[in-house]
């Protein structure tokens, strides 16, 4: 088995189990990520989680398909891990397109708006997994127990790495620039207007105040 066939297999292998089951696992993840498909795409409501349930079962396939150490099974797995890439990244760039914030819960958590960098993501995947296909099966040298180790070990660490890109991506990430940031600051502007003047003693002179200094006085 070739080394990037190897490598490629462990990358895309990882990223859809990681993927397929954080949709899956963990009280109502299928159903937050049904309920974001509307915002995705032209679906109706009844129909998100026939649909969700339909990419589950595919991205499970890829996984099955790509962990089977045959030619065949590997042409096929990389050719569906492929075109359900690409299928995703047509699908970010319409929201990218219209706007709106539609929420990226392709690993099954979190709700961070769609970016740039998730298109970008899955256009490279992609391209992996197109390459892992032309390599399956072709004559070369074998890399070996040590060499195809290194090449699966390279391709979990990969594979781990993008699907923990939107949380690296916003650790990192200027404070002002998070979401979450933005919100608390917003919140902590306003709350000073409301209360200007609230937590300040009341230092204006009541009535008949000078009246009372002046009978003191006399």
């Amino acid at each position: 088995m070739h080394s990037l066939d190897i490598a490629a297999r462990c990358v895309l292998g990882t990223i859809f189990l990681v993927s397929s089951t954080a949709k899956t696992a963990g009280r109502g993840a299928f159903g937050a990520f049904a309920a974001s498909l509307p915002g995705l795409v032209r679906v109706a409501p009844r129909a998100a989680r026939p649909l969700a349930a339909l990419v589950v079962a595919a991205e499970f396939t890829v996984c099955v398909l790509l962990a089977v150490p045959v030619p065949v099974a590997g042409r096929a797995g990389h050719a569906a891990a492929a075109a359900l890439l690409l299928a995703f990244a047509a699908v970010i760039g319409a929201g990218l397109r219209r706007g709106g914030g539609a929420e990226c819960r392709c690993f099954g958590r979190g709700a961070l708006p769609l970016r740039p960098r998730h298109l970008v993501r899955n256009v490279l995947l992609a391209a992996a997994a197109l390459t892992g296909a032309a390599v399956t099966g072709a004559a070369a040298r074998s890399p070996g127990a040590g060499g195809a180790a290194l090449a699966a070990g390279v391709g979990v660490t990969v594979g781990v790495l993008v699907t923990q890109l939107d949380a690296l991506t916003e650790l990192f990430a200027p404070a002002s620039r998070r979401p979450d940031a933005t919100r608390h600051e917003g919140k902590s502007h306003a709350r000073p207007d409301r209360r200007r003047g609230a937590d300040r003693p009341d230092r204006r002179p009541q009535p008949g105040t000078h009246a009372r200094r002046d009978q003191a006085a006399a």
